[in-house]
């Protein structure tokens, strides 16, 4: 079976397997020539850049919004949120719970998931970790930002 709702199966199962933190699942999703478009190649790229995820995230989940599918393209709406306790994009841990809407595209091709392309939104990441720069220039309004939210280490 290969058709739109096998593949719109395999998504929805890689998003589980990212919640269950069970990475060497995701190996049976991906085609062996997998390339995560504008990023880099290769299903081992994109299994250590979810097991680093998942490392500078506590509680990383990945909460499937929607998903839509045509043929052998499928689209999920996300919801990615965490506790980020690990360094990520250069940023040292903050302690800050993020939540953080994302939309994902699968291509798939003999049955598996070929490529892949995210569209995500860094700034508004780390404005919710409070360490995007301000970039007001002087005499500009600063725009205004939501509170950052920390979560107390646990005892």
């Amino acid at each position: 079976m290969t058709g739109t709702a096998h593949y719109k199966r395999l998504v929805l199962e890689l998003c589980r397997a990212f919640n269950d933190g069970k990475i060497s699942r995701i190996d049976d999703y991906l085609t062996p020539d997998f390339a995560d478009l504008g990023v880099s190649a290769g299903p081992d790229w994109f299994k250590s850049s979810i097991q680093a995820l998942r490392r500078a995230f506590k509680d990383a989940r990945w909460d499937v919004l929607g998903l839509v599918a045509e043929g052998t393209t499928t689209v999920v709406r996300l919801r990615f949120s965490g506790v980020h306790v690990g360094e990520y994009l250069n940023v040292a841990p903050t302690r800050c719970a993020v939540s953080i809407e994302q939309v994902h595209i699968y291509e798939g091709r003999d049955g598996r998931l070929a490529t892949h392309y995210c569209v995500r939104d860094d700034l508004e990441l780390l404005d919710q970790l409070g360490v995007r720069p301000d970039t007001t220039m002087v005499g500009e309004t600063k725009p205004m930002r939501k509170k950052k939210i920390t979560v107390a280490a646990a005892s």
